[in-house]
């Protein structure tokens, strides 16, 4: 199992700059500091995790390299938010050539309309919607 997690550093030394509208409206916030998991995930020896300082889990992440060397080539994807860090992961998985299954009922946005569409039209038809 992997376990990516969204993280700009303790400092924010990952931070972006102000022109990632995604991003930069959280800073002031304080959240986004670590890289762990959260409470109550069923953690088992072997899993991965990688900090992730961007929406998509690829960017700045040894991911892609981890997933070849092991031969992964299809992938199960899940998260939040559909219209930021599934969006966006899936974008950069579907053009580096994965076979993407994205499992609705683990995905959620609080734009819901958004959300719906995405999953509709199975990411523009970038994955297989299960």
């Amino acid at each position: 199992m992997l376990f990516p997690n969204f993280s700009l550093g303790e400092e924010y030394e990952h931070a972006p700059p102000a022109t990632n509208r995604q991003i930069s409206p959280y800073l002031p916030s304080g959240r986004f500091r670590t890289g762990l998991p959260v409470e109550g995930l069923a953690i088992e020896r072997g899993d991965l995790f990688y900090a992730c300082p961007r929406a998509s889990v690829f960017y700045g992440t040894a991911l892609d390299a981890d997933f070849r060397t092991r031969g992964v080539s299809t992938l199960v994807m899940a998260g939040i938010s559909t219209t930021g860090v599934v969006l966006s992961s899936v974008a950069w998985a579907s053009d580096a050539d994965y076979d993407v299954r994205l499992v609705q009922d683990c995905c959620y946005d609080p734009d819901r309309d958004a959300h719906e569409a995405l999953l509709r039209s199975g990411f523009g038809g970038r994955v297989q919607v299960v």
